[in-house]
Parts: C-alpha cells; sequence; structure tokens
C-alpha cells in the first residue's frame, strides 16, 4: 500500500512515504524515481543495494536518470546519484564519487533518514549554504543558457583529478567582463582589463575569467596587455601542464576534462612540466619556481628535466621578485605537512640562496624529523637550524636577515625570535635549571616551536623534556597558575611602585611555583620581608 513493497521482513519502496514504514531495515526512493533493490537484516550486513530507473512527472534529486550503488551498514543508508559509488556506516556517509559530475563529496545521514552528499549539483552543505562547486556549476550552467562556453578552470580542476577537495573554485568562460554583469547580478571587478570578475549570486565568491593570451610580462609578473580568446589559448598562458586543465561539469565521464596540453598524462605520471617553453614561462614570472617547489612537494611530483633545468638558470631571477610575494610562497610550504620535500627540492634547485642570500650546507633531517602540525614559526625555525644556523648562539642577526628576506609580520619575527632563544635554552641549560625556571621555561613564548625542532635535532633531550613538563604541570597549581599577589598588593603594603616591584614579585611567583608559599597570605608574608 502507497507504494510499499515487502521481502521478507525488509522493504524496498517505491516512493518518499516507504521509509517511514519500512522502519529499520526500509529504503525510500525520493518522489519520482522508480526503485529496485533490497536491504538485507542486520545479520547480513553489508549487502548490495541498487536503484536503476527513470523518474516519472517529478523530476528526481539527482535528475531524470539515476543508477546507484553503494552498501548499507549497521542501520546507515546511503543515497547516491547520478551514477555514483560509495558506501555509509551507522553515523553517515563516507567519500562518494558521482561519475556524472566528476564530484567527490561528503554527506551523512540523520536519525531520520537520508540527507544528500554535501556537494551535489542540487542542493547545499550540511549548514544549508550552497557549497563553493555548486555555485561555480550554476554559473556554469546560466552561461551555458546564453551561448557560451564556460568550464571548470585552475587548481580546482587539478585537485578534483588528484582526489584532493579543492578550496575554491573557478570559471573560465569566452563570455565578456560586460556580458558577465549583464547575467548576474552580484557581481564585482577585481581585474577587469585582464577579464576577471568575482559572482556571489550563489552565495560562495566564484572568480570567472574570460579565455585570454597574454602578452609581454615587463615587469615579471603581470601581463602588460591580454588578448580575449578561446579555451585553447587560455591553457598555453598557464604556468604548468597540470593547471591549465578544464572540467565540463556538465559532462560525464572522459569527455567531462579538456585537456589541450596533456596535463592529464602528466598528472597520471605525477610529472610537474612547464607549458609550452619552460624558460619563457618562467621569464614571464620568476615566482613560478617557487611554485614548482610547492607543486611538486604537495601533490608528490616529479619535476620535468627540461622544467628544473629551467628553473636552476632562472634561479638568481627571483632575487628581483617582491619579497612580500617570496615570502608568501615560503610560508606555504613550511606550513604544509609536505614542508621537508619542499625544502630539498629549495636547495636543489639552488632556489634557497636566491630566498634566503646566502649558499649554505643543509641537513634534511631536520624538517623530516618534524611534526606534521607544526606552525609557520616552529618550522621556520626548523629551516634555519638545518641550514645551518646555530641554535646555541643569539640569534638577533639571524632573525633580522629572516625578516627582511621573508618580509615577516612582526608577530613572525617576534615568534621566532622567541622560538630561537627557546631553543638555545633547552640546549645549553635545562639540565640546570630548577623547579621555577623550567615551569617559566615552559609556559613562555616560542616553547611549543622550539620543543618541535629539539625533538627532531635531540630526540633523547626532547623526550626528557616532555616527561618533565609533564610531571611538572601535575605540581603546585601547574606550569603557569594565576599569581597569588599583584603590584596593588605591593601597595597595600606601603611599597612605592618602581624596579623593585617586579624582582619582588618574580621571587614571590618563584615560590608558588615550587610550592613554598601557596596562599595569598604567605605570599604577602614573603613579600613584605623582602621589602
Amino acid at each position: 500500500s502507497g507504494g510499499e513493497v515487502a521481502v521478507e521482513g525488509d522493504a524496498v519502496g517505491l516512493n518518499a512515504g516507504a521509509h517511514d514504514a519500512a522502519g529499520d531495515g526500509g529504503v525510500g526512493i525520493d518522489d519520482g524515481l522508480c526503485g529496485l533493490g533490497r536491504v538485507g537484516a542486520e545479520e547480513h550486513q553489508p549487502d548490495e543495494w541498487r536503484f536503476e530507473g527513470a523518474s516519472g512527472e517529478d523530476e528526481g534529486p539527482f535528475g531524470e536518470e539515476s543508477f546507484v550503488v553503494g552498501e548499507v551498514l549497521g542501520d546507515g543508508l546511503a543515497l547516491l546519484g547520478g551514477g555514483g559509488v560509495g558506501h555509509a556506516g551507522a553515523d553517515g556517509l563516507e567519500e562518494t564519487e558521482v561519475f556524472g559530475r566528476g564530484d567527490r563529496h561528503r554527506g551523512s545521514i540523520s536519525e531520520s533518514g537520508v540527507r544528500y552528499p554535501v556537494g551535489v549539483e542540487h542542493g547545499t552543505g550540511e549548514d544549508g549554504v550552497m557549497t563553493a562547486r555548486a555555485a561555480a556549476v550554476a554559473i556554469v550552467r546560466r552561461l551555458r543558457e546564453h551561448g557560451h562556453t564556460a568550464y571548470l578552470a585552475g587548481g580546482c580542476v587539478r585537485d578534483e583529478l588528484l582526489g584532493v577537495e579543492p578550496k575554491d573554485f573557478d570559471v573560465a568562460t569566452d563570455a565578456r567582463p560586460e556580458a558577465i554583469r549583464g547575467y548576474f547580478k552580484r557581481t564585482a571587478e577585481v581585474g577587469a582589463a585582464f577579464g576577471v570578475m568575482l559572482v556571489r549570486d550563489f552565495g560562495p565568491t566564484v572568480e570567472v575569467a574570460t579565455f585570454r593570451a597574454d602578452g609581454a610580462y615587463s615587469d615579471k609578473r603581470r601581463p602588460d596587455s591580454v588578448e580575449f580568446s578561446d579555451a585553447r589559448r587560455d591553457a598555453e598562458r598557464r604556468d604548468f601542464t597540470i593547471n591549465a586543465l578544464f572540467i565540463d561539469p556538465l559532462e560525464s565521464g572522459d569527455e567531462r576534462v579538456i585537456d589541450l596540453v596533456d596535463g592529464r598524462k602528466d598528472l597520471i605520471a605525477r610529472t610537474l612540466r612547464a607549458v609550452g617553453d619552460p624558460d619563457k614561462r618562467l621569464a614571464e614570472d620568476h615566482l613560478r619556481a617557487l611554485r614548482a617547489v610547492r607543486f611538486a612537494a604537495r601533490y608528490g611530483l616529479s619535476i620535468e628535466e627540461g622544467t628544473g633545468e629551467a628553473i636552476r638558470r632562472h634561479a638568481n631571477g627571483l632575487e628581483g621578485v617582491s619579497r612580500e610575494r617570496i615570502g608568501e610562497e615560503i610560508r606555504r610550504m613550511l606550513t604544509h605537512p609536505t614542508r621537508a620535500r619542499a625544502c630539498e627540492l629549495l636547495h636543489e634547485l639552488r632556489l634557497a640562496r636566491a630566498v634566503f642570500g646566502e649558499e649554505r650546507d643543509y641537513d634534511a633531517a631536520v624538517l623530516r624529523g618534524m611534526a606534521d602540525d607544526v606552525g609557520y614559526v616552529g618550522a621556520l625555525t626548523g629551516l634555519l637550524v638545518a641550514r645551518g644556523h646555530e641554535p646555541r648562539m643569539a640569534g638577533g642577526g639571524l632573525i633580522a636577515d629572516a625578516r627582511r628576506a621573508l618580509l615577516l609580520s612582526n608577530d613572525d619575527r617576534d615568534g621566532l625570535r622567541a622560538a630561537w632563544a627557546a631553543l638555545g635554552s633547552l640546549l645549553t641549560a635545562w639540565d640546570g635549571l630548577g623547579e621555577a625556571a623550567r615551569k617559566r621555561l615552559a609556559s613562555g613564548a616560542g616553547f611549543r616551536d622550539a620543543m618541535a625542532v629539539l625533538r627532531s635535532i635531540e630526540p633523547a633531550l626532547g623526550g626528557a623534556v616532555d616527561a618533565e613538563v609533564a610531571r611538572l604541570d601535575g605540581r603546585f597549581g601547574g606550569l603557569a597558575p594565576a599569581a597569588l599577589i599583584d603590584g596593588a598588593a605591593l601597595i597595600s603594603l606601603g611599597m612605592r611602585p618602581g624596579p623593585s616591584f617586579s624582582r619582588v614579585l618574580d621571587a614571590v611567583y618563584d615560590a608558588q611555583l615550587e610550592g613554598r608559599v601557596s596562599t595569598r597570605e604567605e605570599a604577602l608574608a614573603m613579600a613584605k620581608s623582602l621589602a
């Protein structure tokens, strides 16, 4: 009744009402979809299930035709569409691939039934907001409706084909900026002279760029002029073949990938290759040498021989690139778990001298031994050690040089200075420090970053320090308890503000850290005796 079909106590539903009737074992197919399949009893999990058919008068959520294969584990239900494969646990959907759109999606299943995979074209993410990919696809569709060619382009295509979730999605089209303004209500110009617009009609901001060919790069950064063109010339102006691919999100299978520069072959071979003449590509913008290093390290690519030789020939050209741009590329390398490989390539390709201003020996083991979750300052501290700088020596001049080379912010400079000082103290003074001094060092600025390096270069000492810090954290209120008294308390004792304040407060706080005073009254008495 009502479209439900019961088979040996389990149910396969032909409409949305079937899920409720079927109970824990039920499968509900949304309105308009015909379904054939089965759900096994709990003791037979996992069981494959399959639906195939066409929609009726009301189109189903994944288009007019659906073919679905998946697994039901426990009482979880996976509903995939557009030709998809995936699996689900009791707490939701793991990774899926919708071949019809080339998407990688994540989704989940609520207690009340099916929640569609996040990122499908028709829907939204778990927070109810349209996903960036869905917004980009909607833009492509609208441009197509107006007779234009439009594709997903650039890094998002590379990432999708490598199975990496893109951070953002860009669209390339033959529509001119003035036409784009007319097709969408919420647009902004970020480089209309270069054919670049931002579109916000569907929630997430999507960069939409007109296909173009670039003129000369006299400033070694931007083309002096551009000529609006077609997809082929747009691909041929890009830096590396893996970044010069397009995806047609409205097509399926191999036809969805538009490859005009053999970039897909390079992706399969895990090769980074310049588009066309590598010397020309690098001469246009010498920062591309650093981008090559970052891409090769992050995606596990080998740099094609001709491209690598061109990078070596153009290494000195980095000296003409702004320190801000160089610093940002180094930051992106160092804040990724592949930082060790990136820094090895920097030195192998002779780029490190142009970045830091001098050639030095490089110990690759330092960064290899550091944890993946180290932040920028910790990784930079490790890189300086790997380049042979002695952390037992004062680092004032070294920090100043690093700031100039990478255009460090004030916060990064101060953090690097603190990390360098803390590392020096750990290596030279830790064994001789008392409990209060150890607690102060362990709770102070730079300690975490210093420890990230210490564990790599002196693992035995690093382990001993970790154990001691854990022990100290359980004594007398921990590493950095709130002080029992402050300056106001000293004034109440009749003391006049001055240099003696800090000496007295430090002495009382050290006694607190070591358990020699434990109450405010004891702290006041000690302060009075010191005064």
